[in-house]
């Protein structure tokens, strides 16, 4: 028995445009053929129509860079230290099913704490529980002077989203105890905040050291995703063999070259630095920093511009997962953000969005792509995000999204920060000096008894 799916317009990730009137005929989760409406097979006896004649069918979103296990978290606390490690795995997974709502029939996880996120992909691919296609890392290695390792060299937390390594022979250990464990890509983070003589961000690992880490990840079979803002880190991690480079804010030429040179892909994770700057309130603790993330935004979109015009493939990835940019709710922002500031059409933005990802995936899951041979995954909006990209951005224009050609769920339960994330124990938002309480009093915000 076979699956036609009718589509008004199909756009299936490898072109500039759309195609109209056409019906996609899939077999047991893989499309088998895909032919104009007017020509196609016709259905036999047992076969099950889909009618999406009115609908812009597309292949199933994926996002290139997410934290699902991060929890949708307020504070460095609530998201490593005060969730137990066996919570934040059930927050993973809800948090993975909310992606369904969203138009996302997979995503990349860039990280997470423990192996919370491998246990949540393989609930998934096991059948337990449904969910959307997912390739994880485990903990994003790093040295005490890279992202994310916020914490204080006192602390040690064995169940952190940063894995900190302080040797070289620490770093091939722990890349071969994630490769035991069943990661399908390593995360590295290459720099931090540490500034360099000439100004720019410092790289936490040398030349020589990138070069041994990524050779490690390489002969296990492992890509490697690299965290790295500034100039000397992507340089690093492009001349190691880095497939992914991530936010990369500070392109210059030689990083060009480099990029160029060794086939590497850019993730900048536009999502997060916008919802960051534009939704923090002046009550929210991480307001003081909007100045410092403007001016990463403008950096990193001028580098965009400069990747693409170069012709550096562009993946779209939201480093959602946090407050300002929870799951769910603002990945499909990366591809608008992609289109109107960083210079790629819609097509390129919806390619960044889902046949580009296709490689990352490998041979044993293809998706990403609506083509004969590749899984049925896709997704149905009523409008045209080639003429509008907001059109994806619009829950309430979902028709449908299916995975290996069955429907899936597109609702969740809606986030609730008092159950899933405030853990720890908040207590007061500022200091009540004297000089404090008498501004508040004259603004009659406070009364002194």
């Amino acid at each position: 028995m076979a699956t036609f799916f009718r589509c008004g317009r199909l756009f299936t990730g490898l072109g500039e445009e759309a195609a109209r009137d056409q019906t996609m005929i899939v077999r047991d989760g893989v499309i088998a053929a895909i032919n104009p409406t007017a020509t196609a097979p016709k259905p036999a006896a047992g076969d099950t129509v889909v009618d999406h004649g009115r609908h812009f069918v597309m292949p199933g979103l994926i996002d290139g860079h997410t934290h699902l296990g991060s929890g949708n978290a307020m504070t460095e606390e609530d998201m490593d230290i005060y969730a137990p490690i066996e919570f934040r795995a059930l927050r993973t997974m809800i948090n993975a099913q909310r992606l369904f709502g969203a138009g996302y029939i997979g995503a990349i996880d860039g990280g997470c704490a423990g192996r919370v996120a491998l246990a949540v992909r393989n609930a998934i691919d096991s059948g337990m529980f449904p969910g959307p296609r997912l390739i994880c890392s485990g903990g994003f290695l790093t040295t005490r002077l890279g992202a994310p390792n916020l914490y204080p060299n006192w602390f040690k937390n064995p169940y952190s989203l940063c894995e900190l390594v302080t040797t070289m022979d620490g770093a091939i250990e722990s890349i071969r105890a994630q490769v035991k464990d069943g990661v399908d890509f390593i995360k590295l983070g290459f720099d931090g905040r540490q500034r360099n003589f000439q100004g720019g961000l410092a790289a936490c690992f040398s030349e020589s050291e990138a070069r041994r880490l990524i050779e490690e990840c390489h002969r296990f079979g492992k890509w490697v995703k690299v965290h790295a803002k500034g100039t000397e880190g992507m340089i690093y991690a492009a001349r190691a063999g880095a497939k992914v480079i991530c936010h990369a804010a500070d392109i210059t030429d030689e990083v060009v070259d480099e990029v160029l040179k060794a086939g590497a892909i850019l993730c900048p994770e536009l999502t997060i630095i916008y919802t960051f700057t534009c939704f923090t309130q002046p009550t929210d603790s991480y307001f003081d920093f909007i100045a410092y993330g403007k001016g990463e935004w403008n950096r990193t979109i001028a580098s965009m511009r400069k990747a693409h015009a170069a012709g550096i493939p562009i993946l779209a990835g939201s480093d959602s997962g946090y407050a300002c940019c929870p799951a769910g709710e603002w990945h499909a922002l990366e591809i608008k953000l992609l289109v109107d500031h960083a210079g790629l059409t819609p097509a390129q933005g919806l390619r960044a969005g889902t046949s580009l990802m296709s490689p990352l995936f490998g041979d044993g899951c293809k998706t990403g792509t609506l083509a004969p041979g590749y899984l049925a995954d896709a997704v149905a909006f009523e409008g045209d995000p080639l003429a509008d990209i907001n059109v994806i951005l619009d829950k309430s224009k979902l028709r449908g999204v299916y995975r290996g050609g069955e429907r899936v769920m597109t609702k969740a339960p809606p986030i609730n920060p008092r159950t899933e994330t405030e853990f720890s124990y908040r207590m007061w938002q500022r200091i009540y000096d004297q000089k404090t309480v008498a501004q508040l009093v004259a603004e009659n915000r406070i009364g002194v008894r």
